[in-house]
């Protein structure tokens, strides 16, 4: 069941409302995992409607210092989450309190489950390769959020993404990351959350994405992960990333911030891969292909990977009309 945005619990100017009391059936233990928090599913009593949803308590145990700190962190990102609204960026319903020392956030129930999940039972699907590309461009488009903080953003790459029955919503589901997804910025210089940290975390969501490997597979803790972050080391090649996706996770986790891609270009190289085979059919229309077409239809991706990013974003709505 999806959710109007003006149809969420109601709260202060900056906090979500609180509606512990309109939960109800919550599970007795966690039925998901996240890096921060365990995930308990519920059912919200709302405007007359019982709507299944999921129940994110922070995994704190003690209020020593840096869990404090968590804490605050976690409140500052409901503030912003509160205000968003946007397709392809989870939505909050609502705070739940008394399952933690800090507030657990509530939000529609997504059934397809965590991304990985969701590859997975599609994997016999001959169209696997678009669906992942449709997937990150998802992504990359949430990214976008001009009213999202950049601490908030970074919030939604994780493993346990939800995806919607639409396959359009991205959950939110941590509090800044793992070593693994984050930066080096952001670990060996404690810089703040920006757009390039953002993208360095979508190259490596891209490489689970397409190859059920977390980023840094390689390394079999966190310290070698942070070693190897410290020498400059990228994250290495899956051995099934193909050339096109690959190319991507090269260009967003570049240890340069300044030389990483904006969202807006990944979502034009993304739509323009998306959109080359209908143009392909377009031009060929059934005839084999030969050597002035495959010289055609090269000149016309290199014209598309020229243009503004702005409009070649949007070819991705023929690349879907086109399958």
């Amino acid at each position: 069941m999806s959710l109007d945005v003006d149809r969420v619990g109601h709260g202060e100017r900056n906090q979500p409302a609180d509606i512990t009391q309109e939960l109800h059936d919550v599970s007795l233990r966690p039925i998901a995992y996240g890096g921060f928090a365990d995930i308990y599913s519920g059912i919200w009593s709302h405007d007359g409607k019982e709507v299944k949803v999921a129940i994110k308590v922070l995994r704190v145990r003690t209020l020593d210092p840096a869990s404090e700190k968590l804490l605050r962190q976690l409140r500052g990102e409901i503030s912003v989450w509160k205000r968003l609204s946007h397709p392809n960026i989870h939505r909050l319903c609502g705070l739940c309190e008394g399952m933690g020392p800090g507030p657990a956030m509530v939000s529609p129930w997504y059934g397809n489950g965590d991304i990985n999940a969701y590859v997975a039972r599609n994997a016999a699907n001959p169209e696997l390769d678009t669906l992942k590309l449709n997937l990150f461009f998802d992504v990359t488009s949430g990214l976008r959020f001009p009213d999202m903080s950049c601490a908030a953003k970074c919030t939604i790459i994780s493993s346990f993404m939800e995806i919607s029955k639409d396959s359009q919503s991205i959950a939110h589901t941590g509090v800044k990351g793992t070593s693994r997804w984050m930066a080096p910025e952001l670990i060996l210089n404690e810089e703040v959350h920006s757009y390039a940290s953002d993208v360095w975390a979508a190259g490596c969501l891209l490489m689970e994405i397409w190859c059920a490997l977390q980023p840094y597979h390689t390394k079999k803790n966190d310290h070698q992960v942070m070693l190897a972050l410290s020498c400059g080391e990228q994250p290495a090649r899956p051995p099934a990333m193909p050339d096109f996706p690959w190319s991507l996770v090269e260009m967003c986790c570049d240890f340069e911030p300044g030389r990483r891609p904006l969202p807006l270009r990944l979502m034009s190289k993304l739509a323009v891969q998306l959109t080359m085979p209908v143009v392909a059919r377009m031009v060929m229309r059934g005839r084999p292909l030969d050597d002035s077409s495959v010289a055609l239809l090269r000149a016309i991706e290199l014209s598309l990977n020229t243009a503004d990013s702005h409009l070649t974003a949007q070819l991705r709505s023929i690349s879907e009309s086109g399958q």
